[in-house]
């Protein structure tokens, strides 16, 4: 007897790709697409390293993905799909350590890598960048960034100090009471300020803690002013009376 064969030519297996990349640096969230045609009819498409099976591959993370294609009749072909990540979000940020109480400070931060644009967040002192900011209590000034994708970079944490004479304790030596030709130490100290600070003696033309000697030849206010790098100013006295000696008289005999 005789057999008929109808003979179909077999066309070569024809792949392409694309591919969509991760959004935030170290995530998995890129996709590959491969596109098959060609050979013969159904084709199982396998993906390594990650096992999925399908013309579709989701939540990928960065780097080279192969598609193996096996057609109906057992050829193969590969395509590979490399997924792009952009480049980790970093940040800098400016921050001054010392402020003068409710003076106006720049304040500003550069991010790098991710997606342009940005969102700068200074927390409850406002967003963007530059930001000016005053402060009226020492605090910690934290500053974050996040990119057009939604990715967050780092955390950074700035502590501020905050230059307030008013917060400073001003002692001066006590008040005095002195004899006629008497003299008397004065001085005075500083405590609960972080800052530089000055303490002068206008009356005695002089600057410092002393102690100064006094010569009291009448009563006298000695006026101390304390004045700090921001040009803030508190000033008290001392207070030296000179004492008068009793009137003696002796009565006729």
């Amino acid at each position: 007897s005789t057999h008929r064969y109808t003979l179909f030519p077999y066309t070569t297996l024809f792949r392409s790709g694309s591919t969509t990349p991760v959004t935030c640096a170290g995530g998995n969230n890129g996709t590959a697409n491969v596109t098959v045609s060609g050979g013969t009819f159904p084709y199982l498409i396998t993906w390594s390293p990650t096992g999925q099976v399908g013309p579709v591959a989701t939540q990928l993370p960065a780097g080279t993905h192969t598609a193996s294609i096996t057609d109906a009749q057992g050829c193969t072909t590969q395509v590979q799909a490399l997924i792009t990540s952009p480049a980790a979000l970093s940040l800098q940020a400016w921050v001054p350590d010392t402020v003068c109480v409710n003076a106006p400070q720049v304040l500003s931060a550069s991010p790098n890598g991710g997606q342009a644009p940005y969102t700068i967040s200074w927390g409850a002192l406002g967003s963007g960048s530059p930001l000016t900011a005053s402060f009226s209590d020492d605090q910690m000034v934290t500053v974050t960034v996040t990119d057009a994708y939604g990715c967050q970079g780092p955390v950074l944490n700035f502590p501020v100090t905050v230059l307030d004479l008013d917060q400073a304790q001003l002692t001066l030596s006590p008040d005095a009471t002195v004899c006629p030709g008497g003299s008397v130490n004065v001085s005075a100290s500083v405590s609960g300020y972080p800052g530089a600070f000055t303490l002068f003696w206008p009356t005695l033309a002089q600057t410092g803690n002393g102690p100064f000697t006094v010569p009291v030849t009448q009563t006298m206010a000695v006026p101390v002013i304390l004045q700090d790098a921001c040009g803030a100013m508190r000033s008290d006295t001392i207070s030296l009376v000179l004492d008068t000696p009793p009137n003696i008289v002796i009565p006729d005999v």
